[in-house]
């Protein structure tokens, strides 16, 4: 029996972890394209008709326990500013076929953090959020058992990501996973209570791959390397600066710059050995 590394990507300033998985027959990868629209209600709440999303430019993390991402959004009302996207009032409103169907929620929806990364000339936002499905979770004490119960049963698939999900378009999001077809079949179950139409693109038996260029890395220069993609430092025009990553990151300029340059220089020299 052998065994293969995958990662699984952790939220935008965490770091990668390597799990390891069987080689054996039952063994599926299966890849799958979720509409999101859906996501962008429970994020946002009642604060979606006030924004305007223009681009999904990158999600870090979309599981059972909450998301991380970036996009652009532009704000419909002159006066209206980031913090009014975590507010504390409270609403109803409907969000699909999940275990509770009308749900009295934060107007912020699911967001936990906004931050705002750059503004574009058309003053639009680039903007990193991430946040919690726990806040969609209803004051009534029977109806929060029921979506306890389903948030519960979400955290226990043993499906493993390939990696981060990849936005196709603002609204479908694109995102694989390793597993037993047990297992698989059971996550696709779970899938249909979230109400979001969900379309596989293929499944089949888990291919082997080598170990990721990322293994060679330290976790402080893995750390870095990521922070930089996600936020579009390797962009071409560049989306953001040295600076701003080692803010991002709460170090010194100077500590992300000789990261970024001793994992790029551990990079090539395995690319070019091969």
């Amino acid at each position: 029996m052998t065994y293969l590394s995958y990662m699984v990507y952790t939220p935008l300033v965490g770091v990668s972890i390597y799990t390891h998985v069987r080689t054996e027959t039952d063994m599926r990868r299966i890849t799958l394209e979720t509409d999101y629209g859906i996501f962008w209600k429970m994020i946002f709440g009642t604060n979606l008709d006030r924004v305007e999303i223009k681009e999904a430019i990158r999600s870090f993390r979309c599981d059972s326990t909450g998301f991380a991402l970036i996009l652009r959004i532009m704000f419909k009302e002159k006066n209206m500013t980031v913090k009014d996207l975590v507010g504390e009032h409270r609403i109803k409103f409907n969000v699909g076929h999940l275990p509770v169907k009308v749900k009295e929620i934060g107007a912020r929806g699911a967001l936990t953090n906004a931050e705002v990364l750059y503004k574009e000339k058309d003053g639009s936002l680039v903007m990193f959020i991430e946040g919690t499905w726990e806040l969609l979770i209803p004051p009534n004490p029977k109806d929060a058992v029921r979506v306890k119960g389903f948030l519960r049963e979400a955290s226990q698939l043993k499906v493993i990501p390939t990696g981060p999900p990849e936005f196709i378009d603002k609204n479908r999001l694109k995102h694989s996973y390793v597993g037993e077809e047990k297992e698989i079949q059971r996550y696709l179950r779970v899938m249909e209570k979230v109400a979001s139409p969900t379309k596989i693109l293929s499944l089949g038996p888990m291919e082997p791959h080598g170990e990721s260029q990322l293994s060679r890395l330290s976790p402080k220069q893995r750390q870095a390397l990521l922070t930089a993609y996600g936020l579009g430092y390797y962009d071409v025009p560049r989306r953001i600066s040295s600076e701003d990553v080692a803010r991002h990151l709460k170090v010194d300029k100077s500590t992300v710059v000789e990261h970024l340059r001793k994992a790029e220089k551990k990079i090539l020299l395995g690319v070019m050995a091969h």
